[in-house]
């Protein structure tokens, strides 16, 4: 009898521990989608656990900027909640197709952002994210007003002892 005792109590012991569902990581559960009593299975996501140390921003890009934007790039996020404050980010994600409403097109967007250890974000903060598209180090920026001469031979207009003078330069870049 004592031998049965120990072969079912090991067997109730094997089945507690299947019932049992462990988190991959330490967070805060956002939804319980099952109740006492009901039948899971692996196709059930009987939990949804959100880890608080890793936030994306959800945002899109308009059709004529998505050409230029990279995952990787870095991007500045300022929240509503936290006035005062500048988060940095990177885009960590870019959709492949597009979203078209009413004629305007847009690319969604996802920016893994740099959250302080003191800091909790809860889901749903509205946010305003700037990312880099483009970036030129070392160059001299002008106003388009100065350059002149041909495309082949652009030439900028700069003010040289009192007097205008035209120097041919490569252009780069233009915003």
């Amino acid at each position: 009898d004592l031998a049965a005792a120990q072969a079912t109590f090991e067997a109730a012991e094997e089945t507690l521990a299947k019932a049992t569902i462990v988190a991959p990581w330490t967070g805060i559960v956002a939804t319980v989608n099952v109740e006492e009593g009901d039948q899971v299975n692996g196709a059930v996501a009987a939990f949804e656990l959100v880890n608080p140390t890793v936030v994306e921003v959800d945002g899109s890009v308009d059709e004529i900027d998505i050409l230029f934007l990279r995952q990787g790039a870095s991007a500045e996020v300022t929240l509503e909640a936290l006035p005062d404050q500048t988060l940095t980010g990177v885009v960590s994600d870019i959709a492949a197709s597009a979203l078209s409403q009413q004629g305007v097109v847009t690319y969604p967007i996802k920016i893994l952002i740099e959250v302080p250890e003191d800091t909790l974000l809860p889901e749903g903060l509205t946010a305003v994210a700037s990312v880099v598209v483009r970036e030129e180090n070392d160059v001299l920026l002008v106003p388009l007003q100065t350059i002149g001469g041909t495309f082949q031979e652009p030439v900028v207009r700069i003010w040289n002892d009192g007097e205008i003078e035209l120097r041919t330069v490569d252009l780069g870049t233009s915003d």
